[in-house]
C-alpha cells in the first residue's frame, strides 16, 4: 500500500517526467509504518530523470497511530519538509533539462492525494495484505507568501534567511542574515504562530548593505515561531523552530 500527497506540473512547462518536475510531498509505504519519505524529482525526460530526497521515522508507534502535521514550504530556490514542526528536510540544489535553474520549479503545480496499491517501491499485494484500506486527511491548507518577484530577474526583494540550524538544546543561537537595499528603518522581532509579538530584536534605521544578527532563543519554549522583517516598505518572514 502507498498513499503519497504530492504535486505535479500543470501545463509541463519543461517536457515530459521528470523534465518538468514532480514534488513528494508526502510518500508512505504499508511495510514501513514508521516512516515517511520527502522527495523531489528533476532532471531530464525518463530514462534521464533524477531524484533526490530523505525519509524520517519516528522513535515510537507508527503514523497510522494518530494525526501528524506534514508541512512543505516552497520558495524561490528552496524547498523545505517538516513534520510536526521539526525540519527533517531541504533542498536548493536542482536543475531542468529545459531550463535554468530554478527550473522546473518555478511553474505552477497542482496536488494529487492517492492510495496506490502495488508498483516497483512497495512491491505488490499478496495473501498477506488487509483489504480494505484509507487514507485519513484532516485537513489542507494552502498559503502563498505576498511576495512580488520581477520574472525579468534573478534578484530576489530585501529578504531573511537563517544560517544555522534550527536552534536545538545543543545550539540555542540562530544567525540570521537580511539584505537592505535603501536606507531606512529596520524591524526585526519575533512572533508566535497566533501573531503575538514575543522579543523585538532591531529596530533602527540602516544603510544598505547585508547585515547579520545573531539571536539566542534559549529562553523561548518549544514550539514553532516566526522572525519577520520589516524592510523598506516590504515584509519578509522565515519559521523557527524551538526544540527543548
Amino acid at each position: 500500500i502507498w498513499p503519497a500527497l504530492w504535486l505535479m506540473p500543470t501545463k509541463e512547462k519543461y517536457g515530459g517526467w521528470a523534465a518538468s518536475g514532480e514534488i513528494d510531498m508526502v510518500e508512505y509505504l504499508g511495510h514501513e509504518p514508521k516512516t515517511i519519505y520527502g522527495t523531489l524529482h528533476y532532471g531530464g525526460k525518463w530514462p534521464n530523470n533524477v531524484s533526490k530526497g530523505k525519509s524520517y521515522t519516528l522513535r515510537n508507534g507508527t503514523f497510522a497511530d494518530d494525526f501528524h502535521l506534514f508541512v512543505f514550504e516552497w520558495e524561490y530556490g528552496q524547498t523545505r519538509w517538516y513534520v510536526d514542526g521539526l525540519l527533517y528536510h531541504q533542498d536548493s540544489n536542482w536543475w531542468s533539462s529545459g531550463g535554468p535553474f530554478p527550473a522546473p520549479f518555478d511553474q505552477d503545480f497542482h496536488m494529487l492525494l492517492n492510495v496506490a496499491v502495488g508498483g516497483n517501491w512497495p512491491g505488490y499485494p499478496d495473501g498477506t495484505t488487509q483489504f480494505p484500506q484509507q487514507m485519513i486527511v484532516d485537513y489542507i491548507r494552502v498559503y502563498q507568501k505576498n511576495v512580488s518577484v520581477d520574472d525579468k530577474t534573478d534578484d530576489l526583494p530585501a529578504s531573511m534567511h537563517l544560517l544555522s540550524a534550527h536552534p536545538n538544546p545543543f545550539n540555542a543561537v540562530a544567525i540570521l542574515s537580511y539584505q537592505v537595499q535603501k536606507q531606512g528603518r529596520v524591524q526585526l522581532y519575533v512572533m508566535n504562530v497566533r501573531g503575538q509579538l514575543i522579543e523585538t530584536l532591531v529596530n533602527n534605521v540602516c544603510n544598505p548593505g547585508l547585515y547579520t544578527f545573531s539571536y539566542d532563543a534559549s529562553s523561548l519554549p518549544a514550539g514553532i515561531f516566526l522572525l519577520c522583517l520589516n524592510a523598506e516598505g516590504q515584509r519578509d518572514q522565515i519559521r523557527l523552530v524551538s526544540v527543548k
